[in-house]
């Protein structure tokens, strides 16, 4: 008996070690684009220095139409980090923060997946479809921040409610309200979680589980007020409250996920609705409700506004692959011996090996796959170099995705009518 268990184990830690090798290489295909977007000068110029110093701007000063409007930057932390890391090393230093933002959320989201104790195989299937999921507007964009934050803020809630970790959600969350707007999520759910937890209990809860739903509402208290310390005081909130709700269908990735229209665009995430409705249909294991409920809500939310998607894959994590093991594993425990396992080892090193080809054997426009790859055929590059070069000066009419790269090149001889800033920072 133990000579056959010694035999079971090694191969599967060698499958397991491959598996991950092969996830983190896909992962670094999915985290390294390094195309430009519209957003990418706004993100790493329009915060050079730190709240409190002449140089941080209060006011819409890059605006000729609206340059003394008050300017409430909820993203201000995040921006300033990634200028610093421009600053010290150009654009591999913005290459390299979003990579270690990657692989923070990678790490997290292996770890959960695999306890919940499913097969390496049902391990791998599902977090090669949640990295494919996560690739979109996995660009260098301040809510990088947010994925990796909600991504640990639920990994504490999941594994260690009622311990010490919970109380260093306030300083988190003070953290977090000068990263990113999108703090008011983990408000949102942390409500959401101090509520359902006081409800009569459809899975038996852990003696933590239990001390949780006393400690849950006053920790939620402390990180409320804990994100009242920002550069904006209560006004930071009221943008939260105003702008939250606002649907802005002209932006692609506000707009609401359709089906017909979308779904080559997103046939990872159409995957991922379909493993997650049969997984949860048809496991035998106790569903926890309070997850349940948390699941569908931010499945909504993807549905009601694309750049949700990620959000609702980083959540699913939480939830499905217990139940998806509970359906999978008895059918893909072949591949664990024999000829099966030699197809899954050489169908892993093939995948790696296409991983690879895609992220370093494509160059860019720089021909270097840390620089980022501005396309000429999307921005005015040459005409922006001709207005720099000579250093013209004036008000700049600038068509709405160029604005931001205007800004950046030729603030302050020039001032824009209007960019992606939109009510956070035009009236």
């Amino acid at each position: 008996m133990i000579q056959n268990s010694e035999k079971s184990t090694a191969p599967k830690s060698f499958l397991y070690r491959l598996a991950l090798v092969t996830l983190a290489i896909f992962a670094l295909q999915m985290f390294s684009d390094n195309r430009a977007d519209v957003d990418l000068w706004g993100n790493t110029g329009f915060v050079t220095h730190l709240p409190g110093t002449q140089g941080f701007h209060t006011q819409n000063t890059f605006s000729y139409s609206n340059p003394t409007y008050p300017w409430i930057n909820h993203e201000w932390g995040a921006e300033y980090i990634f200028n610093r890391a421009f600053q010290l090393a150009g654009n591999a230093g913005l290459m390299l923060v979003k990579l270690a933002l990657g692989a923070a959320l990678f790490l997290i989201l292996w770890k959960t997946i695999k306890r919940s104790q499913c097969s390496t195989p049902t391990a791998f299937l599902y977090m090669a479809l949640t990295v494919s999921t996560l690739g979109y507007g996995f660009g260098t964009r301040p809510h990088l921040f947010t994925f990796a934050l909600i991504a640990g803020l639920l990994y504490v809630l999941k594994f260690y409610p009622g311990r010490g970790w919970i109380w260093w959600l306030p300083l988190v969350g003070m953290i977090w309200a000068n990263l990113h707007g999108a703090f008011f999520i983990a408000v949102v759910l942390l409500v959401l979680m101090s509520t359902l937890e006081w409800l009569p209990p459809s899975v038996h809860r852990s003696t933590d589980r239990l001390r949780q739903r006393t400690l849950l509402p006053v920790v939620t208290v402390a990180f409320i007020a804990a994100t009242f310390v920002n550069p904006y005081g209560h006004h930071l909130w009221d943008f939260i409250f105003e702008s939250a709700g606002l649907m802005r269908p002209y932006l692609s990735e506000w707009a609401p996920f359709n089906p017909i229209t979308d779904a080559s665009d997103h046939t990872d995430f159409l995957a991922l609705i379909a493993l997650t409705v049969a997984a949860l249909c048809l496991s035998k294991e106790k569903h926890d409700r309070t997850w349940l409920i948390i699941l569908a809500l931010v499945f909504a939310s993807a549905l009601g506004m694309r750049r949700n998607i990620p959000l609702f894959a980083i959540v699913a994590v939480f939830v499905v692959p217990e139940h998806l093991g509970n359906v999978l594993d008895p059918h893909l425990s072949r591949f664990k011996d024999g000829l099966l396992r030699r197809v899954a080892l050489c169908g892993l090193i093939l995948f790696a090996a296409v991983s690879l080809t895609f992220t370093f054997g494509k160059p860019s426009v720089a021909n270097h796959r840390t620089q980022i790859e501005i396309d000429p055929e999307k921005f005015p590059v040459q005409a922006m170099t001709l207005l720099e070069t000579h250093q013209v000066k004036g008000n700049a009419l600038i068509y709405w995705d160029w604005a931001e790269y205007g800004i950046w090149h030729l603030y302050p001889n020039c001032k824009v009518f209007m960019d992606g800033r939109l009510r956070s920072a035009y009236d």
